[in-house]
């Protein structure tokens, strides 16, 4: 009976930790989100874990030394080991065809007059967007602590 009883308090303290784990993460998807949210939750240092889908569906793209960083003055910086671009941000707000019945709509990264990059949501704090194309990459960050 004794081992009964500390098995389920084991399993009791497991989950709660776990619990607590999960409760401290950001899951929100941008679309109808007001800009101002947007900018505030994407801002800073994001490092990149890897690209999936595109032309390659079953390809993944990695990269250990890739970051991106969104600033306060609107610049978009990308880095990796052998160079970093930076770019001014025009934010074009996007009704997405696929999903007029929900009347959803999100932003678009325009850099350099190009719409390039499509917001679709923070899942368990890992940054989520694609190219704005037909069969486009999408691509996974995490907010980088340097």
């Amino acid at each position: 009976m004794k081992k009964i009883v500390l098995f389920i308090a084991a399993l009791w303290v497991l989950y709660s930790c776990g619990k607590l784990e999960t409760e401290n993460r950001v899951s929100v998807k941008f679309y109808n989100m007001p800009l101002e949210n947007i900018k505030n939750l994407t801002k800073g240092k994001w490092k990149f874990v890897y690209a999936d889908e595109g032309l390659c569906r079953n390809c993944r793209i990695y990269c250990e030394t890739c970051f991106i960083e969104f600033t306060d003055d609107n610049m978009f910086i990308n880095q990796n080991s052998k160079r970093i671009d930076s770019a001014k941000i025009s934010w074009i707000r996007y009704n997405d065809p696929f999903a007029k019945k929900y009347n959803d709509s999100t932003y678009i990264i325009n850099l350099h007059g190009y719409n390039l990059y499509v917001l679709q949501e923070i899942y368990f704090d890992t940054l989520i967007f694609r190219h704005f194309a037909v069969d486009g990459q999408t691509f996974h960050y995490i907010k980088s602590i340097n």
